[in-house]
């Protein structure tokens, strides 16, 4: 039935442009779109904004939130990404209502970057946080990193486990929209558990180096 829309407006438009197509089903489909559209191109961008600026005041750096906002969005759009195919061959689920033709619910997405915005830039801080500790303790930043891991490793693991297995309780319902969401959310924070926070992160920190730490005191507090 969302397939039509698009092909009945057309053959309406041919005969009078001013001529609209009404209905629940176009209703939802317009209404569908403009949150989406609203979310990805206003919303979102303006609250990683916001964030960023945040995470640049309080952190004393640049380089790191700009990182860390990179790395979350990588574990949520891998975890979509493999949700999407699951839903598509292992799992029957209808397409939606929305110019995106996928058995992912149009709001599946939503829900998870905002969770994975928390969730992942929360571990991120308490490991870099760490890192810096670290690093004003002894000047070295590859063994900084290397304490900083070790140290945190345990409890985001732990952390990392519960969630995850909190969110997968969700795949035990009936309902699509909350099996999917389970599902994202879980692969995003095992991705960020195990991959993310202790590999891409330490590589990317190793490589930046001083920079990582850019300006430092000029801004509007050092991290103590």
């Amino acid at each position: 039935m969302f397939d039509l829309i698009p092909g009945v407006r057309g053959v309406v438009k041919s005969f009078d442009e001013k001529a609209l197509v009404t209905g629940f089903t176009a209703l939802r489909v317009d209404t569908v779109n403009s949150i989406i559209l609203s979310y990805f191109k206003l919303t979102l961008p303006i609250a990683l904004t916001l964030i960023i600026a945040y995470l640049i005041a309080g952190m004393g750096s640049v380089l790191v939130p700009l990182r860390l906002t990179i790395t979350v969005a990588f574990s949520a759009v891998l975890s979509l990404a493999i949700t999407t195919i699951a839903f598509s061959y292992l799992v029957e689920a209808p397409p939606y209502g929305s110019n995106i033709r996928s058995p992912i619910y149009w709001v599946t997405p939503i829900i998870v970057l905002g969770l994975m915005i928390t969730l992942g830039m929360d571990y991120d801080v308490f490991l870099t946080s760490r890192i810096r500790e670290e690093y004003e303790r002894g000047g070295d930043q590859n063994k900084a990193i290397l304490e900083a891991v070790e140290k945190t490793g345990v409890v985001i693991t732990v952390c990392g486990l519960i969630l995850a297995g909190a969110f997968s309780s969700l795949l035990l319902t009936e309902i699509t929209l909350l099996k999917q969401v389970g599902l994202t959310v879980a692969l995003s924070i095992l991705v960020d558990t195990f991959i993310v926070r202790p590999l891409i992160v330490p590589a990317i920190m190793s490589l930046a180096g001083k920079y990582n730490w850019w300006p430092g005191k000029g801004l509007i507090r050092r991290w103590d």
